[in-house]
């Protein structure tokens, strides 16, 4: 039996969002975009590649998600490269040999989190900073 889903958090977030200033949310908007498209970028590059094409690093993507609270995806694989999972954490191989980890999207996910937390702080207290005029 599922319990239901307790919003009232989530809209009040999303409240206090609506109430910032128009500086404060291009900040915001505009950290998140930047962080979302060098993830892409970075992930692009780190992602193991094969003799054999299409390749998985192709299929990273960025796409906008709720404009609300000025939301960025950074995505990978797709219906016909389903494989980013059984690579990131290894798996049983087809001939029913071990195939090892080869991490790539969660150590990227790790470094872009701590950096996108300090890009956010330090663009909020530049954007209050000239809102209030310190």
């Amino acid at each position: 039996m599922t319990r239901p889903v307790d919003t009232r958090d989530i809209d009040a977030f999303v409240a206090r969002l609506g109430r910032m200033s128009g500086a404060v949310r291009s900040a915001i908007d505009d950290v998140n975009r930047k962080t979302a498209t060098a993830m892409a970028k970075r992930g692009k590059v780190i992602t193991p590649r094969t003799e054999d094409a299409p390749h998985l690093a192709d299929s990273i993507k960025v796409e906008s998600g709720d404009s609300r609270l000025m939301e960025y995806t950074v995505s990978v694989g797709s219906d016909a490269l389903y494989y980013a999972v059984p690579l990131e954490f290894g798996h049983i191989g087809r001939d029913g040999t071990h195939v090892a980890a080869n991490p790539f999207w969660v150590p990227l996910t790790r470094i872009f989190r701590k950096r996108h937390k300090s890009s956010l702080r330090r663009a909020v207290r530049k954007a209050l900073k000239q809102e209030l005029g310190i």
